[in-house]
């Protein structure tokens, strides 16, 4: 069970799934035409502005329960 866990691991983690990953990051980003990228003044102005959900959660709140998740 261990060789197979091993060898299981080895294809994950190999230099094709590294590319693969990036190459699909790059793949969405294109897709989006870069919306990280081009709303991130918009994104700063929103999580600092203060304002509140109906939830009662404000967007840095949401911002750091969701880096604290990872």
């Amino acid at each position: 069970m261990e060789d197979f866990v091993g060898w299981l691991v080895g294809i994950l983690w190999s230099q094709p799934m590294i590319y693969l990953c990036l190459g699909i990051g790059l793949l969405f980003s294109v897709l989006t035409r870069f919306l990280q990228v081009r709303h991130f003044k918009d994104m700063i102005k929103l999580m600092f502005q203060g304002n509140s959900s109906k939830a009662g959660v404000s967007s840095f709140q949401a911002l750091a329960l969701s880096l604290s998740g990872v």
